[in-house]
């Protein structure tokens, strides 16, 4: 069964069911800050067992468009319906913001642990700890961990409570080589689960490489959507600076 949530300025949060086979579908979202929009008319889904990319500029309208879809703002109108096949709802979701605000007093057990309390997990703590590479560093406080282990951190913050869906802001942002790799394994594996994921990145050739589709977003609308086979080997970077080239150039004729 599917949580719609139906967003609108007038009638507020509309809560309904329905039978669906995706776990995620966005439509026509949109959302303004004073006179001009972050969000213009976007609209996407994700399947299960599906990683889908949402691509852009800094300003496209990215991070706007996940913390509608978590419900941490909410839409002008447009909707986000959630199906991921049990009742949890809103509990089956993982998220990786862009920042994470860790308090640097306490170990990295420490807050892992108070995360999956949250959702009743606290037995999945260290088989997480060991799946994002940083079960070394559990019993040190957060104020002498790097910016990658912080990162490995949030990783793992989102995934303990075993969401049916995750969602990434620049999960790669911070990562050497070695925890990109890591990084990838892990979406794998989730996927093969037949959990859904959806990543904000700026990282074109690491999200061509994982994802089965990738939505371009530009100045606030979703420009294109392109399958697999028009993002891999490489396609994605030229297909996405033609894509916003040609947007522009639209732009300046209107």
């Amino acid at each position: 069964m599917r949580l719609c949530i139906c967003q609108n300025r007038m009638d507020g949060i509309e809560f309904r069911w329905s039978v669906t086979t995706k776990s995620l579908e966005v439509l026509n979202l949109q959302k303004k800050f004073g006179k001009n929009f972050a969000v213009k008319d976007i609209s996407f889904h994700v399947g299960a067992g599906e990683i889908v990319g949402l691509v852009g500029l800094n300003g496209a309208g990215k991070t706007t468009a996940l913390k509608i879809i978590l419900g941490l703002i909410q839409a002008d109108s447009g909707s986000v319906s959630i199906d991921t096949g049990t009742e949890r709802r809103r509990g089956d979701i993982g998220f990786l913001p862009e920042e994470s605000d860790f308090s640097f007093l306490l170990t990295g057990y420490e807050t892992l642990l108070f995360a999956a309390a949250l959702a009743g997990k606290i037995f999945y703590v260290e088989e997480v700890f060991n799946k994002t590479g940083i079960f070394y560093a559990k019993d040190k406080r957060i104020g002498t961990y790097s910016k990658g282990m912080k990162r490995r951190l949030g990783l793992a913050c989102a995934l303990v409570t075993l969401p049916k869906l995750i969602v990434l802001d620049e999960p790669q942002s911070g990562l050497d080589p070695l925890g990109r790799r890591g990084l990838a394994s892990i979406l794998e594996e989730e996927r093969s689960k037949g959990n859904s994921i959806l990543i904000a990145s700026h990282d074109l050739n690491e999200t061509a490489e994982i994802c089965d589709r990738v939505v371009v977003i530009h100045k606030g609308r979703d420009i294109a959507v392109l399958e697999r086979e028009k993002i891999s080997d490489g396609k994605l970077k030229e297909k996405f600076f033609e894509l916003i080239e040609s947007d522009l150039a639209e732009c300046v004729v209107k």
